[in-house]
């Protein structure tokens, strides 16, 4: 009666085995290695916005934007942690704040605050991974809408996403798991822009615009 396969997580089956084996026998493997996980369900990934004027404005997830557009209000620090599933699944998320002329602090985990508040300053970038067995299943894919310039692409695994030293405040975020090998949420096209992007070396001293 045990459930096999994948839940919520757009996987399809593909192939199914069923083997009829003694009581208090070993569970049968193809490969000959001991089964460990017959059952994964998406767990939501949750995540909150600390906004300038604003504070801490609510966890949403999966997708959801966290934080504002249009009011030029600059996301100062983040929290993030895997929701509550139904599997037995072990593993976390941690992730890191490029913060206004503190740069890229230290990687934080599971709810913890990444970046800082009540010092004004503006989160530039940020940067997440899995931790643990959810890392073999799946990626977490995440998105900055950053002052002047609206949404990048989408940027996973441990890739940074905004722009880092350009002087430019990361407004909103979203964040989704998706499984190992399926499409990413979105376009992925430019999910970060650095200084060594945003301009181009023409002559000694002089630089020229190639970027945003």
């Amino acid at each position: 009666g045990d459930a096999a396969g994948t839940k919520g997580a757009s996987g399809r089956m593909e192939a199914l085995q069923v083997v009829l084996v003694a009581k208090g026998g070993a569970a049968p493997s193809a490969d000959g290695e001991g089964t460990t996980l017959s059952f994964v369900e998406l767990e939501p990934v949750v995540y909150e916005a600390h906004v300038s004027g604003l504070g801490w404005m609510g966890e949403v997830s999966d997708g959801a934007l966290a934080g504002t557009t249009g009011q030029s209000r600059q996301i100062e620090a983040i929290r993030v942690r895997l929701g509550d599933g139904t599997d037995a699944i072990s593993g976390g998320v941690e992730y890191r704040a490029h913060v206004a002329d503190e740069g890229w602090l230290g990687w934080v985990s599971n709810d913890a605050v990444a970046g800082t508040t009540g010092q004004s300053r503006r989160l530039e970038a940020f940067q997440a991974r899995l931790t643990g067995e959810i890392s073999k299943f799946f990626d977490v894919w995440y998105q900055a809408h950053v002052a002047d310039v609206g949404w990048l692409g989408w940027a996973k695994d441990g890739q940074p996403a905004g722009c880092p030293g350009l002087s430019r405040a990361v407004e909103a975020i979203r964040f989704q798991l998706v499984l190992k090998g399926n499409d990413a949420p979105g376009s992925t096209s430019t999910p970060s822009v650095d200084q060594s992007y945003y301009f181009g070396y023409q002559t000694p001293g002089t630089y020229y615009k190639v970027g945003i």
